[in-house]
């Protein structure tokens, strides 16, 4: 588990080893760890921007004690990191370069809105700002995420930017935006909340609606589909979940 103090340390390890400047951004708790946001992560998340620095980070947290661990590349939430470290306590950085669990990347639009939180010998740490990371969490199922989503949208996001980089980021087949509604509405069941948002997000929805996954709503039962998608497609949704 890191904390912020043991963050710190970290950096400022990997900065006195490393031998060439490189710059690596924050995308999960670690960054909520750093801006106090989160008392613990079990696991930090860095993106780099290319291969070499991936080679300069690699050699300097090995020397650290950390080895890369292929055993959790079994766990499927782990198959698209590039390299999965880990040390004899457990804790665990998760190493991706540009792209992430193989689905969104680190935009050009998210490297702008990122701040540097500080600079340890020769790392530079780069924090993405709370709606990017809103962003990340928001194509994952996991409880823990929703909590964190929830700290996010506590404080105040811009959903424009969300919506933006999120439409920005869709494939000719993937459209991220039904994902990112989905976590909406599960934010909403779990907080018992209700956000205005989301019907500007279903508009989007509704706009790329031959390109929705198959799966889409399919962990909702009819009430709460009844709930969550307007009268003129509920019975659309409702019959595609019972095949």
């Amino acid at each position: 588990m890191f904390e912020k103090k043991s963050l710190e340390s970290f950096f400022e390890k990997i900065g006195s080893i490393a031998q060439i400047p490189i710059t690596l951004y924050l995308i999960g708790g670690g960054n909520m760890s750093l801006r106090n946001l989160k008392p613990t992560t079990k696991d930090v998340d860095v993106v780099l921007l290319d291969g070499k620095e991936l080679l300069i980070f690699k050699e300097a947290v090995q020397k650290m004690g950390y080895s890369i661990d292929n055993d959790l590349f079994q766990e499927a939430v782990y198959q698209d990191a590039v390299i999965v470290f880990k040390d004899e306590t457990g804790s665990r950085i998760d190493v991706f370069v540009k792209v992430i669990c193989n689905q969104l990347q680190l935009s050009e639009g998210m490297i702008k809105r990122s701040t540097e939180h500080k600079t340890y010998g020769k790392i530079k740490v780069m924090l993405v700002s709370s709606e990017d990371i809103f962003l990340f969490k928001s194509i994952t199922d996991r409880p823990q995420d929703i909590d964190d989503c929830f700290v996010f949208i506590d404080m105040g996001l811009d959903w424009n930017i969300i919506i933006k980089e999120c439409i920005s980021q869709h494939r000719k087949k993937v459209k991220w935006i039904f994902w990112l509604y989905e976590q909406i509405c599960r934010i909403e069941e779990a907080k018992d909340i209700t956000l205005p948002e989301k019907r500007d997000i279903f508009k989007v929805c509704k706009e790329n609606w031959d390109k929705k996954p198959n799966d889409f709503m399919t962990e909702f039962d009819d009430e709460l589909i009844k709930k969550h998608i307007p009268n003129s497609e509920q019975k659309e949704i409702i019959k595609a979940n019972k095949k």
